[in-house]
């Protein structure tokens, strides 16, 4: 038998992870836990983030949807009313939810002049009954009980001293999927997370991290990925009115030199290596032959594949506006029965193809290790159930049947190579 959460608490972690299920098995993917720092990659934390849920329509429109939750008592609805209009402005939130238990008509009118809803206790419940959400249903991330131990893992390597090259990654990782400056879709960061991801290749086979890295591991790849499927819908948005061979040249550009022009980003490189090139000179030593603008701009091997993605991507709408959702089920399961989930095993299903491309996007285009791709499915442990016990976690239970094989997208690259090959 797999660990289903139970519900213990209205409030809380459990809440958030509540309110996140609602929001998947209504189509959007959501995420919760996210921080809002004073700058990127910064020590000091602003606040974070209850949920933040992403909904795509056909044509690759985005609107995010921000909710706070309050369970319990004793909470000021009016403040936090304001404090939910302040945060969907740092989000870039079009719509937003306060949930809490009860709340009075006047404070339920006065959140509504002002553009957000109050979801309470009553209606939560409600909601759940008619979309035919069980309790014992529980989608990727929302399954506290299994996915607890390695989060937790992973905020005790963030906060180590450890300046390792594993760690060192790792906290590059979380900035790309636990920081809400990266709900700023920009083809800067979209190139910092195609770094990230060929970077893994480096700690690939079981033998170059202990057992509990290899878990963080995995478990930090299948969160880039999941961002990863939502920078594929950005740039489908992006290059919709294209044409094949101008989609293909914009995105060569831009993962180039992500937003800077390709001109601009030529004329700074020039003078920068001229620069260089006159102190090199200067102490007697001959600069190298191929430090010239032309050469140190050329797209990335990878640039080729990504764009075909999108291409692809672009050409079924229909399961594309749900790709992220989809590949957040494919790498981190689901626990319960399709029955109770809504519907939302069915829509997962039909758009799993998809999520194949972005896989071997990953792995032949990128070299990320196949072993990192699996998903926690491959990640077999134990964790402890609501009720304090133990319970061995049934992967291909867990997962339901495995997706079809992936499709071809660009070449693996050679063994040891340092960047990918293209077509």
């Amino acid at each position: 038998m797999f660990p289903v959460m139970v519900l213990q608490s209205r409030k809380g972690r459990e809440l958030e992870a509540r309110i996140q299920r609602l929001f998947m098995c209504q189509g959007a993917f959501a995420e919760r836990g996210l921080f809002v720092r004073t700058r990127r990659a910064s020590s000091r934390l602003v606040t974070d983030i209850d949920v933040v849920a992403h909904d795509y329509n056909i044509n690759f429109h985005h609107r995010k949807i921000y909710a706070e939750c309050k369970g319990g008592k004793n909470v000021s609805t009016l403040d936090r009313v304001v404090w939910v209009r302040g945060v969907m402005n740092v989000v870039g939130a079009e719509f937003g939810y306060l949930v809490v238990d009860v709340c009075d008509a006047d404070s339920a009118a006065f959140a509504r002049a002002h553009g957000v809803e109050v979801l309470q206790g009553a209606g939560l419940l409600a909601l759940e009954e008619a979309l035919g959400i069980g309790d014992s249903f529980w989608p990727g991330r929302t399954n506290l009980i299994f996915h607890d131990a390695v989060e937790k893992g992973i905020e005790k390597a963030l906060r180590s001293t450890d300046r390792g090259e594993f760690i060192t990654w790792l906290r590059a990782a979380a900035d790309v999927w636990r920081e809400a400056s990266a709900l700023a879709l920009s083809y800067g960061r979209l190139n910092a997370l195609l770094g990230l991801l060929g970077a893994s290749r480096g700690f690939s086979g079981k033998m170059a991290l202990r057992a509990e890295e290899h878990t963080l591991m995995g478990y930090a790849v299948g969160a880039l990925l999941v961002r990863l499927s939502q920078y594929i819908l950005f740039a489908a948005s992006d290059t919709l009115s294209m044409t094949r061979t101008e989609r293909e040249e914009y995105l060569r550009e831009r993962l180039t030199a992500g937003t800077i022009d390709i001109g601009q980003a030529r004329l700074l490189l020039d003078s920068a290596l001229h620069l260089a090139k006159s102190t090199l000179e200067e102490q007697g030593i001959t600069p190298p032959p191929n430090w010239e603008a032309d050469h140190l701009l050329r797209s990335p091997a990878y640039a080729v594949p990504f764009a075909r993605v999108v291409e692809r991507v672009i050409g079924d709408g229909h399961r594309a506006r749900i790709l992220p959702l989809s590949m957040e089920l494919r790498l981190f399961g689901y626990a319960g029965a399709a029955r109770d989930s809504a519907g939302l095993l069915r829509r997962f299903e039909y758009a799993v193809p998809l999520t194949g491309l972005i896989r071997a996007l990953a792995v032949q285009s990128l070299g990320v290790p196949e072993e990192f791709t699996n998903g926690v499915a491959s990640l077999s442990r134990e964790v402890t159930n609501t009720q304090g016990g133990t319970s061995k976690s049934s992967p291909a239970a867990l997962f339901g049947p495995a997706p079809p094989d992936e499709q071809d997208v660009g070449p693996k690259p050679s063994p040891g190579s340092a960047s990918p090959s293209s077509t």
